[in-house]
């Protein structure tokens, strides 16, 4: 070995300003660490063993011996000769003899102290103790620090820590988990972990986890606790938004009686900033979005005004996405090329969640959309062309909650399970995005205008970096005032004035009424876009065409069985049933009805109803439906029949 290899071993092993026995004057000030008395007690062994294998009088050249092991690496170069002469060998077996201590010694040291505390050549936990030693050792490291183990909802086994005075909430299955625990016990002895130990550490806790009687919600990025409204941040100083109808607080992650777990990629958002502009936050978008110009309110009379929409449709959003209670409403961007669609998103996710993949291309497979809503507080999906049936289905999900299960990897019965609530905005050239009428019941639309004018992106990320607190700021405050009116809106809005999605509506609603709208207006706008909505839908349908011929030509009402309504229907002239069909049988009929008829009751005002005629073997499942018409005029009949429909 290199005897200046052996120098540095050396003068690692024991500095040469300290003493060589802890139990000596060093020792008078405090008593001797675990570590100084391995070290001792290792060093002796090493000494001893050393001499007997070189046949030499450990009684009398030991202690000559230890004074040299402990010389730093400079000094013993300098004065190599001297101590061999002192020992009676030459330089090359002095060289030899404190190579073999140098081993004997790492080796007891090993044996000692592993696997708590490294080696002091490698630094790196030495696999001679064993991962069981190791465990249990890194066990009672991670109990000292105050470690706590509990379970989530879905039965995953998390660990809460903190690493340099800062509180996070980590899965035991995630990277990142795992990258904690490593840092605190580096933290705590100066440990470098192997991925085998780490792996058996995870284990051994992820067991103690699932025995333990703490089961929370893992929260990510939002969280509603006693309605009161929590955000994450992201940052690394693990500072949470409290927001409720008295304003907003910054609190640490301790403080905070929601468990943030914080996935890979999630980014930060801003700590809120006030500034003397007085705008409320709807005019403060418009600063780095495109959206159509805001008409003053009292001079609002068309309720699909285009800036009354866009408001409507970002109170409907932004604050349901933050304030996430069972139901979240979904946005579909539209606008020429050009119009700054990815630029809008790209602003409107920072204001919500943040994210190292903040555009994702169009998804591939439902798996791709279950597993990014599990990582991420909203999906944006950049230019799409169409929503196939069965993301459109995953949306849906996305929308009213759900839970998604695919094989466990390299298991063959086991499901991994997990509970997704998830809203998704998406870009596209096309107006008519969503082709589906049960997802657009739970898409807010909103068409961007053309640019008039271009900047450059260096320019918009100036103006965006400069002005992103204060409208974060304003954002938050708006949401602060709709909890304040909130339980007023619930006392004097009815049910029957309530959309589809009733409690974004009912907090949108508040939020307005915060910002100064007056009562309904906003509750009012979204009937209006949702009937035009519904309206533009079924305008090329090829069955609801049919079914508008049928009904006329039946004054208005029409009763039948699925099989008689699916022969009329293919009797009947309409535009063209495109690649896949119409119905085709009196189960696909009566499916294809169920599709279109909320949609046919919001736009047209049809009643659509199923019962059962006859009994026995002539027992028929009867389909009913009508025009308004008919319906308000039921009390004169001989008007009702006499009536022309001009569908």
């Amino acid at each position: 070995m290199d005897p200046m290899a052996c120098a540095s071993n050396r003068d690692a092993l024991s500095p040469s300003d300290a003493p060589a026995d802890p139990t000596e004057a060093g020792a008078s000030a405090r008593p001797p660490t675990q570590r100084e008395t391995a070290e001792a007690t290792a060093r002796r062994w090493a000494l001893k063993h050393t001499c007997r294998e070189n046949d030499l009088d450990d009684q009398a050249v030991l202690p000559a011996l230890e004074e040299i092991v402990l010389l730093p690496p400079a000094l013993y170069q300098a004065e190599r000769e001297r101590h061999a002469r002192r020992l009676g060998c030459s330089p090359g077996k002095l060289d030899d003899m404190i190579s073999q201590f140098s081993a004997r010694y790492d080796q007891e040291l090993t044996k000692l102290v592993a696997p708590v505390v490294p080696t002091r050549e490698t630094k790196q936990a030495p696999a001679a103790g064993g991962r069981q030693r190791f465990t249990e050792a890194a066990l009672q490291v991670l109990d000292k620090s105050g470690v706590s183990l509990w379970v989530s909802r879905e039965g995953k086994a998390f660990i809460t820590l903190s690493l340099k005075g800062v509180t996070g909430h980590y899965c035991l299955e995630s990277k990142s988990g795992a990258s904690a625990i490593r840092a605190l016990l580096n933290s705590e002895t100066g440990l470098i972990t192997t991925k085998d130990q780490l792996a058996e550490l995870v284990d051994q806790l992820s067991a103690r986890a699932m025995v333990s009687d703490e089961v929370h919600d893992a929260c990510l990025r939002t969280a509603v606790v006693g309605g009161t409204v929590y955000l994450d941040l992201g940052s690394s100083s693990g500072r949470v938004v409290r927001i409720d109808h008295m304003g907003r607080t910054l609190i640490g992650m301790r403080d905070c009686p929601a468990r943030f777990w914080r996935p890979a990629g999630m980014g930060s958002l801003p700590e809120p900033v006030e500034d003397n502009d007085p705008r409320d936050f709807l005019d403060r978008i418009r600063d780095f979005v495109n959206l159509p110009d805001r008409t003053p309110l009292h001079q609002s009379s068309d309720l699909l005004d285009p800036g009354l929409q866009a408001d409507v449709t970002l109170l409907m959003t932004l604050p349901s996405w933050i304030r996430r209670t069972g139901v979240v409403p979904h946005l579909a961007l539209a606008g020429r090329p050009g119009s700054g669609k990815t630029t809008a998103a790209r602003r409107l996710r920072n204001l919500v969640d943040p994210q190292a993949a903040d555009i994702l291309p169009a998804p591939r497979n439902l798996l791709d959309v279950a597993v990014a809503a599990r990582n991420q507080a909203l999906l944006v999906y950049d230019n799409l062309s169409k929503v196939p049936p069965e993301t459109a289905d995953m949306f849906c999900m996305l929308a009213t909650g759900g839970a998604h299960g695919a094989r466990t990897l390299y298991e063959d019965g086991e499901m991994t399970t997990w509970s997704i609530l998830c809203p998704v905005m998406m870009t596209s050239v096309v107006t008519d995005i969503v082709s589906r009428v049960d997802l657009l019941d739970r898409v807010m639309m909103l068409t961007l205008r053309p640019l008039a004018s271009r900047r450059t992106d260096a320019a918009l990320r100036a103006a965006w970096e400069a002005g992103y607190p204060a409208l974060f700021a304003s954002l938050l405050n708006a949401i602060s005032g709709g909890l304040k009116e909130l339980r007023g809106t619930e006392a004097t809005v009815s049910p029957d004035e309530l959309p589809r999605l009733a409690e974004p509506a009912m907090f949108a609603e508040a939020v307005a009424r915060g910002l100064g709208w007056p009562p309904g207006l906003l509750l009012k706008a979204v009937r209006a876009s949702r009937q035009a909505a519904q309206g533009d839908l079924l305008e090329d349908d090829p069955l609801v065409a049919r079914l508008i011929k049928v009904i006329s030509k039946h004054k208005g009402r029409w009763r039948g069985t699925a099989a008689e309504l699916l022969h009329e229907v293919h009797n009947t002239s309409g535009p063209s049933w495109g690649p896949n069909g119409g119905p085709c049988n009196p189960r696909g009929m009566r499916a294809a009805l169920d599709r279109v008829a909320e949609a046919l009751a919001q736009a047209h005002g049809w009643t659509i109803a199923t019962g059962h005629d006859g009994r026995g073997k002539n027992r028929q499942r009867i389909i009913t439906f009508q025009a308004p018409e008919v319906i308000s005029s039921q009390s004169d009949p001989v008007a009702a029949d006499d009536h022309d429909f001009p569908f």
